[in-house]
């Protein structure tokens, strides 16, 4: 029977330090390159600097230990 499972929702937490990091450095590449008069600088800046982070494999050191894995069905 299809629809029958129990919902789960996803609970992560959120390192409120690496969040507030990750919006300011997002926010000074958007001014840098508003300086500079580059185009769409708002949303160039705050996507090189997360794919940037993500191409590195930057992670929050609450994320390091592993999320719980969820229970076999």
């Amino acid at each position: 029977m299809h629809g029958a499972d129990v919902y789960r929702p996803a609970q992560f937490t959120v390192d409120g330090f690496g969040l507030v990091a990750l919006l300011g450095t997002a926010a000074l590449v958007g001014i840098v390159l508003a300086k500079l008069r580059i185009p769409n600088a708002w949303m160039l800046g705050p996507l090189g600097v997360t794919v940037a982070l993500t191409l590195g494999e930057v992670t929050s050191p609450r994320f390091r230990r592993g999320c719980p894995t969820p229970p076999n069905s």
